[in-house]
């Protein structure tokens, strides 16, 4: 049997998430005053308490309620009450740009990718110079797939604010994606200009050195990540594979378990010490690895693969036979005819070693 650990290092450039907009322009100093109040506001009861009071009697002041209930619903992950406060901003007040991109967002978030670009064409038709809403409608359009549509709508939020960061980073993801790396190095540059401290952009940029095999410049940008933003999970793993790279292991192991202590569903983490623990000569915890991967994410196919290939070494043929056959199955669901046959092709001649054991008998 010739299989072999898969899917070590699995890296990918990262982007900003949608961004919510809270209140945009002249807002009433009552309003205010809410807004401040609410923010310190846990508990939801005592929130939408808050909100009801004091009665506030223009429409346009109402809807601004609205918007900030929604807000603070959101960020709490109460996304259906989100959705009922944002679609109330809209019905009192239609021309609402903020209230359509901030109902996007939920849209977006619920995979409803159609209603959400529904909602930001709307906030742009409303407000053609509003970059969030660009930006955000560049979020969508990728979901969908539509890479030229995503570009389009990110070079006209930098086009109407220079000073874009997020943009600036998705858009190098993107230039990343399409295999022009100097382009997107040239927009993670950019980032880092307007804001040195953006961690975002030194992991992204880490990304691309790995990828043109600058090692050096890329652990340095992972470390810069890192000291930026210490709860950096995916820097952590970034750094964890240059340091495989380099062959130091032990920075290696690191870094990994640093990553899965900020993230404990980290499946690629995980994935990753699962290797190490095996080059260490120590297959128990490799089989650990892998164990808490499935219970992560049962669709992971390299992890049943994996698995199966150290029990193959220690000898434990039906573990092996169990495990393969459950990732031959993922991989021909996922599509991954190579890995599905190479596989059939392991079980066979599985199947002739289980057939020559109980001749031996």
């Amino acid at each position: 049997m010739s299989s072999e650990i898969q899917n070590r290092k699995k890296q990918r450039m990262t982007s900003d998430g949608f961004r919510l907009v809270k209140v945009t322009g002249i807002i009433v100093i009552l309003i205010g005053v809410i807004y401040l109040i609410i923010e310190k506001v846990e508990n939801k009861v005592q929130r939408q308490k808050l909100i009801k009071s004091p009665d506030i009697e223009t429409v346009s002041q109402k809807a601004q309620k609205y918007l900030i209930r929604g807000f603070f619903n959101l960020k709490t992950g109460n996304k259906e009450e989100a959705l009922a406060d944002f679609s109330q901003a809209i019905q009192l007040n239609p021309k609402y740009a903020e209230a359509h991109n901030n109902r996007g967002l939920v849209y977006f978030e619920l995979g409803q990718l159609e209603k959400a670009l529904s909602d930001l064409n709307q906030a742009i038709e409303l407000n053609p110079k509003y970059a969030e809403a660009y930006y955000n409608r560049g979020l969508v359009y990728s979901g969908l797939g539509k890479k030229e549509k995503e570009l389009a709508n990110l070079n006209r939020a930098i086009e109407i604010d220079p000073k874009y960061l997020a943009a600036y980073n998705n858009r190098a993801a993107l230039y990343s994606e399409l295999g022009q790396l100097e382009k997107a190095l040239s927009d993670l540059n950019q980032a880092i200009e307007l804001n040195p401290k953006y961690a975002e952009a030194y992991n992204n940029r880490g990304l691309l050195y790995q990828k043109t095999g600058e090692l050096e410049q890329s652990l340095s940008d992972f470390t810069q990540a890192i000291e930026f933003n210490p709860s950096h999970a995916q820097a952590y793993f970034n750094r964890s594979v240059i340091y495989s790279q380099m062959g130091k292991r032990d920075k290696e192991l690191s870094d990994l378990n640093q990553a899965i202590e900020l993230n404990p569903k980290y499946a690629e983490a995980y994935n990753n010490r699962g290797i190490v623990y095996l080059a260490m000569k120590e297959p128990e915890k490799a089989i650990a690895e892998w164990t808490k991967i499935i219970e992560i994410n049962p669709l992971f196919a390299n992890a049943y693969k994996n698995r199966g290939i150290v029990y193959a070494r220690l000898g434990k043929l039906q573990q092996v036979k169990k495990d393969w056959t459950k990732a031959a199955s993922l991989f021909r669901q996922q599509n991954n005819i190579r890995e599905y046959q190479l596989l059939q092709e392991e079980l066979k001649i599985l199947s002739q070693i289980e057939e020559n054991l109980l001749i031996d008998r």
